[in-house]
């Protein structure tokens, strides 16, 4: 299921040194709350940060709202 798969993930993680952090967002229902969530963490961490999600999708839009965020762009 997807608790283990997300366990067996910060595991490995762990194993090889590596910080891990698990960000749960809903597909296609991202929140400034999220972006915020996750440009916290992305500055909080020692870099370099990779980010994934399955598609790629969720992770680039966090990470676009937290830069758009960050520097004070506007939509």
């Amino acid at each position: 299921d997807r608790e283990e798969l997300i366990e067996l993930a910060g595991l490995a993680a762990r194993k090889l040194g590596l910080t891990f952090r698990n960000l749960p967002v809903v597909p296609g229902l991202i929140k400034d709350t999220d972006a915020r969530a996750f440009g916290q963490m992305v500055q909080d961490l020692p870099g370099p940060v990779l980010a994934y999600c399955r598609s790629g999708a969720r992770c680039g839009a966090l990470w676009a709202m937290a830069a758009a965020k960050a520097t004070g762009a506007r939509a």
